[in-house]
C-alpha cells in the first residue's frame, strides 16, 4: 500500500497577496509644485517636474505612473456611439511619457501637445497669452484587471504654443521583397525627453516597390512609399 500526502496551495500568501479590488485605495496624492503659482512656458521647459505618493495597495507593488491633462478640472471619458465613431470627446488627454517612482518630469512638449489636443487646436489656431490647466497623476499595476487609480488634481498657469510633431514608436515597410505579406517594424529613437524622434531604424530590404506603414497588418493607417500593392 502506498501511502499519498496532498497539500493545499493558498494562492493569497504573502510572497503572492491579491489586491481586493472591491476595498481598494481610489486616489492617491500628488503634491502642489512650488512652482504652481508661476507662470510655466511650455514651449522653453524641458521638463515639468511633479512629485507624488504611492498609492495603499495593502502592499508593496510595482506602479507605472503617468499624467492626464484638462483644461477645466474635468475627466470624463469620450461618448462613441455603437459604431465606434466618436460623439462627444473626451474632456482629458493623455500626456506621453511614464514613470516607474514617485517622481519625474513631464516633457513640456509633450503636455502642450496634450493641451491642444484637448482644446482642439491646429497650427493654425490662435492660441490665449496665458491658460489655467489642471494635471492629474494615474496608478497602473502590472495586471490589468485591477482598475486604474487616479490623484487630486494640481492647476498650473502656463504659456501654450502650438502643437509639435509626435512620432509613433513604430512604422512598418513592406514591399516586394516579401510579395507585400509581411510588414517589418522600424523603430523610432527617443530624444532626451523620452519622446520619439522620427528618426526610424531596422532591417528591411527594399528593393523595387514597397512602402512605409502606420499600421502593421491593417491598411487603414496612412502609408507613405513607392509603388502600389
Amino acid at each position: 500500500m502506498i501511502g499519498l500526502l496532498f497539500t493545499a496551495c493558498d494562492s493569497d500568501r504573502d510572497d503572492n497577496p491579491t489586491i481586493d479590488t472591491n476595498n481598494m485605495t481610489t486616489e492617491f496624492k500628488l503634491n502642489t509644485p512650488a512652482y504652481s503659482t508661476q507662470l510655466v512656458d511650455l514651449a522653453t521647459s524641458d521638463k515639468v517636474n511633479f512629485t507624488w505618493n504611492q498609492p495603499n495597495y495593502g502592499f508593496t507593488v510595482p506602479v507605472t505612473y503617468s499624467f492626464q491633462v484638462s483644461a477645466d478640472d474635468t475627466w470624463k471619458d469620450a461618448v462613441v456611439d455603437e459604431n465606434g465613431n466618436e460623439v462627444t470627446p473626451a474632456t482629458y488627454a493623455d500626456v506621453t511619457g511614464s514613470f516607474t517612482s514617485v517622481k519625474g518630469g513631464v516633457s513640456g512638449k509633450a503636455l502642450n501637445n496634450s493641451i491642444c489636443t484637448v482644446k482642439g487646436w491646429d497650427p493654425e489656431s490662435t492660441l490665449p497669452a496665458s491658460m489655467e490647466i489642471y494635471v492629474r497623476c494615474k496608478a497602473m499595476l502590472a495586471d490589468l484587471s485591477v482598475p486604474a487609480v487616479y490623484s487630486n488634481s494640481v492647476k498650473l498657469t502656463v504659456v501654450p504654443s502650438t502643437p509639435v510633431t509626435e512620432y509613433a514608436e513604430f512604422i512598418y515597410a513592406i514591399g516586394d521583397d516579401t510579395g507585400w505579406k509581411t510588414s517589418n517594424s522600424l523603430r523610432s529613437s527617443k530624444d532626451e525627453n523620452e519622446l520619439f524622434t522620427g528618426e526610424y531604424s531596422g532591417l528591411a530590404y527594399l528593393n523595387t516597390e514597397f512602402k512605409f506603414r502606420s499600421d502593421k497588418d491593417e491598411r487603414n493607417g496612412d502609408d507613405w512609399g513607392v509603388g502600389a500593392e
